[in-house]
Order: C-alpha cells, then structure tokens, then sequence
C-alpha cells in the first residue's frame, strides 16, 4: 500500500482562503486534495502566510515571521514545534520544486522551472538560517 504525500490541499495561501470581518474563515481549492499529515498542509500555509521565504517586501521583520510561525502553530492546535514545522517546510518547498519540474515538462511549461528554483531557493535560505 502505498501512501500520498500531500493531503487536504496544496495551495493553502492568502488569496484561497475566504473572509469576513473577523479573518479568515475557511480554505479553498482542493485541486490535488489527497490523506497525508495536517503538518504537510500547514507547512505550506506557513511559506505563504507567515511569511516563510526569501521575497521580503511584504515589510514583516525577523521577529515579526517567528511570532507568526507560533502564533500559526498555536492556533492550528499543532503540538509540533517552529523546529518541527521549518524542517517539514524544507521537505514541502523541495517536493513541490520537482513536482513543478516535472509538470514543466510534462505541460510544456517552462516557466515552471523558475517556480521550481524559487522554492528550491527559499528551502535552502531556511536550511542555512538554521
């Protein structure tokens, strides 16, 4: 028997997840929805959303990402640590690099690659920050 690696969703990120005035109040698009481990899923929530990568325009500073990473965690219910998480983040960014080289070529679309070395780019930014 084999088993998936991803699972509820795969694009969890700001723009899929619905609001109200209170935040937000679910996640949608489960395009390649499939079982795996709930730290999959928030793994790549916390790339986008905390934010955990190299594209630091968005203003938030060191200190700011790392109260995020807690406070996600905290809120998720996760008994897992920012540790925990930024090792599963690596592991997420490194599994979706090939996914999108390989669907690169497989789609003819090249500009998958870029997508690919920009997480395979931030994966080792968070390796050496470590």
């Amino acid at each position: 028997m084999s088993r998936w690696k991803s699972s509820a969703t795969t694009t969890s990120r700001p723009t899929t997840s619905p609001t109200n005035t209170g935040g937000a109040v679910g996640i949608i698009n489960f395009d390649y929805a499939s079982p795996g481990p709930r730290l999959w899923d928030l793994a790549y929530l916390a790339y986008r959303i905390v934010p955990v990568s190299t594209y630091h325009a968005d203003g938030f500073t060191f200190t700011e990402r790392e109260a995020r990473l807690r406070r996600l965690l905290e809120v998720y219910g996760s008994t897992a640590t920012p540790a925990d998480l930024l090792d599963m983040i690596v592991e997420r960014l490194l599994d979706l690099a090939t996914f999108s080289e390989t669907m690169a070529g497989e789609l003819g679309k090249p500009e998958l690659n870029d997508h690919a070395a920009f997480y395979r780019k931030d994966a080792e930014a968070i390796v050496r920050a470590r």
